[in-house]
């Protein structure tokens, strides 16, 4: 395997199904909660209408009554509890927003099965669980494994509610195993296609902000995370390999692409990928994350890893590190870490001048 390969993005390890079901609530949490709400309202307005309509005297109505006002208060404390794991941004609040949603899949189901139950053992039909069971495996994108697990619970809890309600096998429970069957590939289908489209939305969006040749962030990547991430952000260095264009047109363009991708291989053993940027050319930024000092050492340690490594022609790096001032922005702090490397190349190359 390349080097280039090794760092590029491949689909084998792009999202486990934990992540991808964090990501795909990310972007539908607005539609999520405006679904509660309107579940909330709808209990709600079963619980006013039904005081009024049903008979007081039916002993069915307490049950019934009940599970409206379950589902209406689950759905809001489902709502709160969203809102409040949402405000926090780590793996705590990664797990809570999975449990809260396994949670209220399990309810709803267990609440139209519920329901269903208090009908067909009054002569009424099954419509009750289908609808909410068919609904709620498209609402919730959650593991389909899960999903899969409690829909086969339910419908096989409906093929015993129907053979006990008619005392022998029938029709019905051919449909129900049917339905089960449907719904577990519809929520398969489902699963995946997203998975598939946020795949795609991810590699396009990496191979936009990444160099083709060696892997590394390119300059849109660097502007993006200068922007959002500065406070990380503890000193920047400029680098670029020495008698680059000698080896280029001399040794050749292939001779070129290999010395690139040698030093950006040693790069990421003492950097991680945020910190990295093809500059352009054969000049590299790093946003580093350490101070002044630290960062110079790691960069002489790769130029020190360079020249013991030898190869088929020698490689080494010179450099510029520069200190994080809140006055200067960073495209100012660049161009001085740009003058040390200047500095660098004058002094005979091969060598990390640093800011004192």
């Amino acid at each position: 395997m390349s080097v280039n390969h090794k760092y590029q993005f491949s689909r084998e390890d792009f999202l486990s199904t934990r992540d991808f079901v964090r990501m795909q609530y990310g972007k539908t949490a607005k539609h999520e909660h405006t679904i509660l709400r309107f579940i909330s309202g709808m209990e709600i307005f079963m619980l006013v209408f039904g005081y009024f309509d049903y008979n007081h005297e039916n002993p069915r109505m307490i049950a019934y009554m009940s599970l409206y006002a379950a589902l209406a208060l689950v759905s809001i404390l489902t709502d709160v509890a969203l809102i409040y794991a949402e405000k926090k941004d780590n793996f705590r609040t990664n797990v809570r927003l999975s449990v809260i949603g396994y949670f209220y899949f399990a309810f709803i189901v267990a609440w139209g099965l519920a329901i269903t139950t208090l009908d067909v053992t009054h002569g009424g039909r099954y419509w009750v669980a289908a609808t909410v069971i068919m609904a709620i495996s498209v609402f919730l994108n959650l593991n389909p494994f899960y999903t899969m697990t409690v829909v086969t619970l339910a419908g096989t809890y409906l093929c015993f509610l129907s053979a006990f309600k008619a005392g022998r096998f029938t029709a019905s429970i051919i449909n129900i195993i049917i339905f089960t069957m449907v719904d577990c590939l519809i929520i398969l289908k489902n699963y995946f296609t997203m998975y598939d489209n946020a795949y795609m939305e991810h590699k396009l969006e990496q191979l936009s902000i990444r160099d083709g040749l060696t892997g590394v962030n390119n300059r849109r990547a660097m502007d993006q995370f200068a922007v959002e991430h500065r406070d990380m952000i503890k000193s920047i260095a400029i680098v670029d390999v020495d008698n680059f264009k000698q080896i280029n047109d001399g040794i050749g363009h292939k001779a070129g692409d290999d010395a690139l991708l040698r030093v950006t291989s040693l790069f990421r053993e003492y950097f991680n990928d945020l910190e990295i940027y093809r500059y352009g050319g054969d000049e590299f930024v790093f946003l580093s994350t350490r101070n002044v000092p630290e960062t110079a050492k790691k960069l002489e340690k790769i130029n020190l890893k360079l020249t013991i490594s030898g190869g088929p022609y020698p490689i080494h790096i010179s450099g510029g590190v520069a200190c994080i001032t809140d006055s200067k922005s960073v495209a100012d702090i660049i161009a001085s870490a740009d003058e040390l490397l200047y500095k660098a190349k004058e002094s005979g190359k091969g060598k990390i001048v640093a800011a004192v």
